[in-house]
């Protein structure tokens, strides 16, 4: 003969109740995540709901950074971008990190627009069509928050195009 197995419900959610066992209500973390998806799509779509361009073919894309000292402990780097290839690059991304002992003390704009600081540790921005044969700089300034030897890494990418990245190393004294 079957075993009968019991079961005993001890505890039961009422219907709205929040979803953790210590009564805060978390519901809203998945709206949350949502609307910052739906925005990051839009902002590499443009952000003003018109379709992404498409590309017309592969092309290259170049980064350089060159870095000058400016004073004591102080720099200025210049970042440029350049489309070598024959078509418009499509959603140009580029992002740029320095290390810890590095303080960023001012950024530049580039094709009108102010570039997404990333905490305190870089900035991204994104370019919808870069068209074939243009070159666009940004600069900015740092200086060092303590000393050693410290990195500033940039990359950026297309969807037509291969990554590429450049980097500088400042020593702080």
């Amino acid at each position: 003969m079957a075993d009968l197995v019991r079961i005993d419900v001890v505890h039961a959610l009422p219907v709205g109740a929040p979803l953790r066992y210590d009564g805060r209500d978390v519901r809203w973390i998945p709206l949350t995540v949502a609307a910052a998806a739906l925005a990051l799509i839009a902002a590499a779509c443009g952000g003003n709901g018109d379709s992404a361009p498409t590309p017309e073919g592969p092309t290259t894309i170049s980064l350089t950074k060159t870095m000058v000292e400016s004073g004591q402990g102080e720099f200025r780097f210049t970042l440029r971008l350049t489309n070598e290839g024959d078509n418009a690059a499509v959603n140009l991304t580029t992002s740029d990190f320095w290390d810890a002992g590095l303080e960023v003390t001012a950024i530049g704009s580039v094709e009108g627009q102010q570039p997404k600081a990333i905490e305190d540790r870089g900035f991204d921005f994104i370019l919808r069509e870069f068209a074939a044969g243009k070159s666009v700089e940004l600069v900015y300034t740092a200086r060092c928050r303590e000393s050693g030897r410290w990195t500033n890494a940039a990359a950026a990418g297309a969807a037509n195009a291969d990554p590429s990245q450049a980097s500088v190393t400042v020593t702080c004294p």
